[in-house]
C-alpha cells in the first residue's frame, strides 16, 4: 500500500509495552518525542492485551485511582500491593501480576510448584470492602501455576485432602484435592461480576497447555512439567461437577498456571481476549477513525505479535477503518513477505540503528532517534 506521510496531520500512538525497558506509556512518549513536525498532532493511547499492564492501563483509561492494600506475595510472605479503583467504587481492575507476579521472587525462589495466588484473592477481598461490582482480573506475568485455588482460599474456599484435612494447595499438590468446601465463602462474591483478560489462548492441560508452555519460565525444570500438568487435570476433573464449569468456553484456560479454569469455577467468571476488552473498554476505534496514522508497537516484533497481542489488534482496526498501520519495535524478527502479507505500511526496528544491548540499555532515546530519522 502506498502512503504519502507528507498527507499526515494526526498521529495516533498506540503501542504495547517493551518488555522488562519501557512501559506502553512510555514507549508512547518516546514516539512523540521523535515526531518533530509542529504541523504533527500526536495523540497518546498506551495499550496492553491482557498481559502485564493492562490494569493500569484500563484504570487510567477510566479516570480511575491507584489503592493499595497489604497482600501476601507468591510466598506467602506480606506486601503492599495495589490496584485500580473506578471513581464511583463500582469497578476494579486487578493484575495478577502484582500480588502473584513473577517480579516478586528472586531467581532462586521461583518454583511454580510452590507458588499460590493467595495474594491476589486478597486484593479481590480488599475490592468488595469498597463495594465494586465489577472486578477486572488480568492474567499476565504471574509466578503462579495453582488453578487459582490459593486466591479461591482467601475467599473462604476450604480445600480437603482424603483424610478431610484441610490444607492451601499449590501447584505440586493440586492432586492431592479431594473435596472443596465453599460454606465459609461470603455471598458478596457472588454478587460481583468477574471478567478475567488474558493474552494467550492456551489450553489448561496437554503439549500447549499451562505447565508445558509456560511453568519453565516461571523456574519449573523439565522433570517436574509432568507432575504440574497432572495437577492442573486433576483440579479440572474435580471442576467439571460444577454445569457451568463444564459448559463454559474457557478463553485461555492456561493463562496464569490455569488462573482464568479457577476463576470461573470459584467466581462464576467471563473469560475475554485481552487485546479485544481493552480496544473496547479505552475506545480505540473513534480514536483510528480520526487520525491519518496509527503507530504501534513492542518489544520484539514476531509471529507471535499477530496472534491476539496489541499489534494485531492495532493492526486489525486500522485495516477496517482504511487507516496506514507503522510499528515501532526493539527486534523485528518478520520477514519482509510476512511484513507484506499482514498488510502492516511500515516496520521501524531500533536495534537496525545500533546494537540490541544498546537498544535495550537507552530505548527511549533510539526509538525518538529512530521516527526523527523518518521525517515526521
Amino acid at each position: 500500500m502506498g502512503f504519502d506521510s507528507k498527507g499526515i496531520r494526526r498521529i495516533l500512538i498506540a503501542p504495547d509495552k517493551f518488555k522488562t525497558t519501557l512501559s506502553a506509556d512510555e514507549v508512547a512518549v518516546a514516539v512523540a518525542q521523535g515526531i518533530k513536525s509542529d504541523s504533527i498532532q500526536t495523540i497518546r493511547h498506551p495499550m496492553a492485551d491482557g498481559g502485564e499492564g493492562t490494569c493500569k492501563i484500563l484504570t487510567a483509561a477510566a479516570g480511575g485511582s491507584i489503592q493499595t492494600s497489604m497482600a501476601s506475595d507468591p510466598l506467602r510472605r506480606p506486601i503492599h500491593a495495589s490496584y485500580g479503583l473506578s471513581a464511583d467504587h463500582s469497578t476494579a481492575w486487578i493484575e495478577m501480576a502484582e500480588a502473584s507476579g513473577l517480579w516478586r521472587l528472586e531467581t532462586t525462589e521461583r518454583h511454580p510448584g510452590k507458588t499460590t495466588t493467595f495474594g491476589t484473592g486478597e486484593l479481590i477481598l480488599s475490592a468488595i470492602e469498597h463495594g465494586v461490582r465489577e472486578v477486572v482480573l488480568g492474567c499476565g506475568g504471574s509466578a503462579t501455576h495453582d488453578g487459582a485455588v490459593g486466591m479461591a482460599s482467601a475467599l473462604g474456599y476450604i480445600f480437603l485432602n482424603k483424610n478431610g484435612l484441610p490444607f492451601l494447595p499449590t501447584g505440586d499438590t493440586l492432586h492431592e484435592i479431594a473435596s472443596i468446601d465453599s460454606k465459609n465463602v461470603s455471598d458478596r462474591i457472588h454478587r460481583v461480576n468477574f471478567h478475567i483478560v488474558s493474552d494467550v489462548t492456551n489450553p489448561l492441560i496437554g503439549p500447549e497447555g499451562a505447565a508445558r508452555t509456560f511453568a519453565i519460565q516461571k523456574g519449573a525444570s523439565e522433570n517436574e512439567l509432568d507432575r504440574l500438568d497432572k495437577g492442573l487435570e486433576h483440579l479440572n476433573h474435580l471442576f467439571s461437577t460444577d454445569p457451568f464449569y463444564a459448559s463454559a468456553r474457557i478463553e485461555g484456560a492456561g493463562a496464569g498456571g490455569g488462573f482464568p479454569s479457577g476463576s470461573v469455577y470459584f467466581l462464576k467468571a467471563q473469560t475475554h481476549k485481552g487485546i479485544d476488552w481493552v480496544i473496547d473498554k479505552t475506545g480505540m476505534i473513534e480514536k483510528v477513525k480520526g487520525v491519518d496514522l496509527v503507530i504501534t508497537g513492542e518489544g520484539q516484533l514476531d509471529a507471535q505479535s499477530l496472534r491476539g497481542k496489541v499489534v494485531s489488534g492495532v493492526l486489525s482496526a486500522c485495516q477496517k477503518a482504511h487507516k496506514p498501520c507503522w510499528i515501532v519495535c526493539g527486534v523485528n524478527q518478520l520477514s519482509d513477505r510476512a511484513i507484506a502479507e499482514a498488510g502492516i505500511d511500515k516496520v521501524i526496528s531500533i536495534a537496525s540503528l545500533t546494537s540490541r544491548e544498546e537498544s535495550m540499555r537507552h530505548p527511549a532515546y533510539w526509538i525518538a532517534q529512530a521516527m526523527g530519522k523518518i521525517g515526521l
